[in-house]
C-alpha cells in the first residue's frame, strides 16, 4: 500500500483502512497462508480484542474474533453471548463467517452438554452457508459424539457432495483432509456395514498412509469380513 491515505486500525487483528477514494482489484490466483509463530505468546489477544470492541463496538469482524477467543478460553457462556451478537449485527453480511459463529455457538453448547441448543445452531449454520462443507462436517462430528452413526453418514455424504474449497480463513482443516472418510469408516463399522467401512478407511489411509490408528482400524475391519 502507498504511504498516503492509509492507516492501521484495531489493537489486534489489525487491518488497513483507506481514507481516499478506494479502487480495488481482486484475484483468486494468489493464496496467502498465514502461519502462527510458535514462539510468540498470545496471552494479550483476549484483552486486546475486548479493548477493540470497546473502541469499535460495531466491528462485526472483531466481535466474531472475540467470541471465538472466549471459546478458546472455555468461557462458553461469554462466547455464546458474543457470537450470537455477531450473527445479529446488520454489518455481518459475510455468510461464511456468520455460519462459523453459529458453529462455534454449537461447540460451546456441546461443551455445556446442552445438546438440543447445539443441534439447533448447527442447523442454522447449515442454512446460513449450505455451499460450504464446514457446517455439514461440524454436524457430523456432533452426531459422532452422540454415537448417532446414521446421521454421521448422512451429513458427511452431504459434505462430500461439495467439491469446491473456497480457501478462506474460515475453512476448517477437517473438511478437506481425510477426516470425512475416517469418520465414515467408523460410522459404517458401528452399524455393521463392514465393506463400506473398509472402503472408506482405505481412502483415509491413502491420504495419510503412516497413520497407525487408521492402519489398526483397517486390520480390525478386515477381520470382520474374513469369517
Amino acid at each position: 500500500h502507498g504511504r498516503n491515505d492509509f492507516k492501521w486500525i484495531y489493537p489486534v487483528h489489525e487491518v488497513l483502512e483507506y481514507e481516499g477514494e478506494e479502487k480495488t482489484v481482486t484475484t483468486d490466483k494468489i493464496i496467502l497462508n498465514h502461519y502462527p509463530d510458535p514462539d510468540k505468546s498470545r496471552k494479550a489477544y483476549l484483552e486486546l480484542l475486548e479493548l477493540s470492541i470497546k473502541e469499535n463496538p460495531e466491528s462485526d469482524r472483531n466481535t466474531h474474533y472475540l467470541g471465538r477467543e472466549y471459546m478458546y478460553y472455555k468461557r462458553y457462556n461469554e462466547a455464546i453471548d458474543t457470537l450470537i451478537k455477531h450473527t445479529k449485527m446488520k454489518t455481518a453480511t459475510w455468510k461464511d463467517e456468520k455460519s462459523a459463529s453459529m458453529r462455534f455457538i454449537a461447540r460451546c453448547y456441546t461443551e455445556l452438554e446442552r445438546y438440543d441448543e447445539a443441534n439447533m445452531w448447527l442447523d442454522k449454520a447449515i442454512q446460513e452457508a449450505p455451499y460450504l462443507r464446514d457446517p455439514y462436517m461440524e454436524k457430523a462430528i456432533f452426531c459422532y459424539k452422540l454415537e448417532n452413526y446414521n446421521e454421521v453418514i448422512k451429513y458427511i455424504n452431504k459434505a462430500l457432495e461439495i467439491d469446491v474449497n473456497n480457501r478462506t480463513y474460515i475453512n476448517e482443516v477437517f473438511t478437506f483432509d481425510n477426516t470425512p472418510y475416517d469418520l465414515l469408516s467408523i460410522a459404517y463399522y458401528n452399524i455393521g456395514e463392514y465393506e463400506m467401512a473398509i472402503e472408506n478407511v482405505k481412502i483415509a489411509l491413502s491420504m495419510e498412509p503412516e497413520n497407525e490408528r487408521l492402519k489398526n482400524n483397517y486390520i480390525i475391519m478386515k477381520e470382520k469380513t474374513s469369517y
